[in-house]
């Protein structure tokens, strides 16, 4: 006899609605709901956007900034919504 297909499981219906930061206050205050107090109080201090797409942001870094923000940033970015993120850090 030929096996039979596992019985297809039903999808979990997601829990929350697809994050969307449409702006950098948005990624802001998505570290602070994420309670990581370090990279909030880092993308205030030494962060100047230079430019933000959803997927995709671009900022100067302060003197004395954390080098590691912009992988940092992306990394947790990628967790918190489930999609890739390209962050650079500029030199303007």
């Amino acid at each position: 006899s030929t096996p039979q297909p596992a019985p297809a499981r039903p999808q979990a219906a997601p829990t929350a609605p697809e994050v969307r930061l449409r702006r950098f206050e948005d990624v802001v205050a998505m570290a602070g709901e994420q309670r990581n107090i370090i990279l909030k109080s880092a993308l205030e201090r030494d962060v100047r956007l230079v430019r933000f797409e959803e997927g995709q942001i671009e900022f100067a870094l302060a003197d004395g900034g954390n080098r590691n923000l912009a992988g940092d940033l992306a990394r947790a970015l990628s967790e918190w919504t489930g999609r890739r993120w390209m962050v650079a850090l500029s030199s303007e």
